[in-house]
């Protein structure tokens, strides 16, 4: 042991046991379940859970056998590592939780929302036990690991979705994309899929300008294989027409590129408003707004109103989507879908409420949680951003994907969507945090 607290492999290994090795392949099970939908994703975030529970119990009987100087190595208060960003990330589960219980009458399955928290225990327990979290930074085996694994989820599920988009059979699904027209990967819904890969392909653009100033083979992986996977991934949100997710990727992207020369951002930005210019001035306008754009306003008009009449808990987490139809009914909202019915040989619209999300991340927040919620959430992006700038493992990484999620958030409800969640854990606890070499 030395001053700085820095364990060698054997010490870590006999302190942790298996459970930290167990630990680490758990994680790299949650970055390849990534994009291969819900099932994958519950099953590899199941396993990281039960690793970091055998971890406590393993640290609690390592600190009553071994000595201080191995405690201080281990076992640093982990609010240590905790920044404003962490706080209010807790302060808005707790306040979802609270939604919960104080709805719980009006819920027809308490326990399916409160499995909707699980991703945010998940981050709150590689906190609580820091150095499991260093210790898989500080071991280039786990780390390339990750990203092979996550690199891999990535390409494959994107492929399978653009083949599916213009052949109309996805060969991973052996079935037809649910909708035709649009990449969806293997969610097999567009705007999951692109709102969940927006940030993806963030992180991979900005690995792909390091790799120009510098490196040759990150972490052992070839640097074609880091452009075709980016390439791929941006034709991927590209033609699953998610313009909200698009329209992160621009802001995103505008970021990084001030990130990494402000000289071409303004290049950039001039080029882009003059294109832009020019595009809106040669494109004939049509009266009105489209179907899509006036059940969106529907949605943001529902969830304000819901906020209003109940601004202390909300109507639950996860709730909003549930009661959407009735909310409507109940504040007048005038019906905003249809079918089409055929009745003595006549075609007949019939029109009713549609139910879903708020299509926004902030209403839904106030909506599902109450005022302290919403706030709690605004307050953690604000704070994730702003720690994000001042790390330098995720200023060019993570900072445009914060950027991205907050600018596709006011158009698509991403907070509440479990595939798109499943990018916090490692995103915020790996790449944002300070990061320790203890090995």
């Amino acid at each position: 042991m030395t001053g700085n607290n820095i364990l060698n492999w054997k010490q870590f290994v006999r302190l942790l046991g298996w459970p930290g090795f167990y630990f680490g392949l758990a994680m790299v099970a949650m970055a390849a379940a990534t994009y291969f939908g819900n099932l994958f994703i519950g099953i590899s975030q199941g396993m990281v859970a039960l690793c970091m529970i055998a971890l406590i119990v393993t640290r609690i009987k390592a600190k009553s056998e071994e000595g201080d100087e191995v405690q201080s190595g281990l076992y640093q208060s982990p609010f240590r590592t905790w920044r404003a960003s962490s706080w209010c990330l807790l302060g808005f589960f707790f306040f979802a939780l609270i939604s919960i219980f104080a709805t719980t009458a009006e819920l027809e399955s308490p326990i399916s929302h409160l499995r909707g928290l699980r991703y945010f225990i998940i981050v709150f327990l590689i906190l609580t036990i820091p150095f499991t979290r260093n210790f898989l930074n500080s071991r280039k085996i786990w780390v390339k690991a990750m990203a092979i694994a996550w690199l891999v989820s990535v390409g494959v599920a994107t492929v399978s979705g653009l083949i599916g988009n213009f052949t109309g059979f996805n060969p991973i699904l052996m079935e037809a994309p649910a909708k035709p027209g649009q990449a969806s990967g293997l969610y097999g819904q567009p705007m999951t899929y692109a709102y969940s890969m927006q940030c993806s392909f963030l992180i991979l653009l900005a690995w792909s300008l390091t790799v120009l100033k510098g490196e040759k083979r990150p972490l052992g992986i070839n640097r074609l294989v880091i452009w075709g996977i980016t390439c791929v991934s941006g034709a991927g949100i590209l033609f699953s027409d998610a313009r909200g997710a698009m329209l992160g990727v621009a802001v995103g992207g505008m970021a990084m590129v001030w990130l990494f020369s402000r000289k071409l951002a303004l290049i950039v930005i001039a080029t882009a408003l003059i294109g832009g210019g020019a595009y809106i001035l040669g494109t004939k306008a049509e009266p009105g707004i489209s179907v899509s754009d006036s059940r969106r306003l529907s949605q943001w008009k529902t969830a304000s109103l819901a906020f209003v009449k109940h601004p202390i808990f909300g109507v639950g987490f996860d709730n909003f989507e549930r009661r959407c139809a009735d909310l409507k009914v109940e504040f007048h909202i005038p019906f905003d879908k249809f079918v089409v019915k055929v009745e003595d040989g006549k075609r007949k619209r019939v029109w009713f409420h549609l139910k879903g999300h708020a299509h926004n991340n902030y209403l839904s927040a106030f909506a599902s949680t109450g005022v302290f919620g919403g706030l709690s959430f605004m307050a953690f992006l604000g704070f994730w951003g702003l720690e994000s700038l001042r790390s330098r493992n995720a200023r060019l990484f993570v900072f445009p994907s914060i950027v991205a999620i907050a600018i596709s958030g006011t158009f698509e409800n991403t907070f509440s969507d479990s595939e798109v969640l499943s990018f916090y854990p490692v995103s915020y606890t790996h790449l944002t945090l300070p990061t320790k070499r203890i090995v």
